[in-house]
C-alpha cells in the first residue's frame, strides 16, 4: 500500500520538491543501523540506538534497501526511506514521510499521514521498532554504514553471496 502511495505521488499531487523538504531521510545522517534482513529486503534505522527504553513516541528514518528493483506505476527505485512514528509502549507505527530512491538518487519526497498501526511480534516492522526502543539492539550480517550509498552497495554485496 505505500509503495502504492508513493507511485501515486510520482503523478504529481503530493511531490515535494522543495529544498527544505525533499531529501529528508539523507539529511537525517548516519549511522545506519540494521534492523533486520528478509528474503526481499534489508532494513536499516538512521542514527544511534536509545541509552534507556523511550517513553514517549520516537521517530526515526527507516531505510529499506530491496533485493530487486521495484516498478509502481511509472516509479522504478531500489531503496525506499520511511520517516515512521514509534511508540515504544504500545507498540505501534506510523509513517510519516516517505522517498524513494535508485541508484543513490533522489525520485521522491512524499508527506504522509498514515493510520497508527499496531505492530505484531514477529513480523518485519517489529524489527524497526526493536531497533528504536531496545538499548543494544544488534542485527549482525552487514557492517554499520555511514549512508544510504554505502548501504546500497553492502546491501548489493550481502544479496549477491546470498541468493
Amino acid at each position: 500500500m505505500i509503495l502504492r502511495r508513493l507511485a501515486l505521488a510520482a503523478c504529481g499531487a503530493c511531490l515535494l520538491s522543495t529544498p527544505a523538504q525533499a531529501q529528508q531521510a539523507e539529511a537525517a545522517g548516519g549511522p545506519l543501523r540494521l534492523a533486520g534482513i528478509t528474503d526481499n529486503y534489508l532494513s536499516f534505522v538512521a542514527g544511534k540506538g536509545p541509552a534507556v527504553r523511550p517513553t514517549r513516541p520516537v521517530e526515526v528514518w527507516e531505510w529499506t534497501f530491496f533485493k530487486n528493483d521495484h516498478t509502481v506505476g511509472s516509479l522504478t527505485f531500489d531503496t525506499a526511506a520511511f520517516r515512521v512514528r514509534i511508540d515504544c509502549q504500545a507498540v505501534t507505527r506510523q509513517i510519516i514521510a516517505s522517498e524513494a530512491f535508485n541508484d543513490g538518487e533522489l525520485l521522491l519526497s512524499v508527506a504522509e499521514a498514515n493510520p497508527v498501526v499496531t505492530i505484531e511480534p514477529g513480523t518485519a516492522h517489529f524489527m524497526t521498532v526493536r531497533a528504536a526502543c531496545e538499548p543494544g539492539y544488534q542485527v549482525s550480517g552487514v557492517a554499520t554504514p555511514s549512508s544510504h550509498r554505502v548501504a546500497r552497495v553492502l546491501v548489493d554485496r550481502y544479496f549477491a553471496a546470498n541468493p
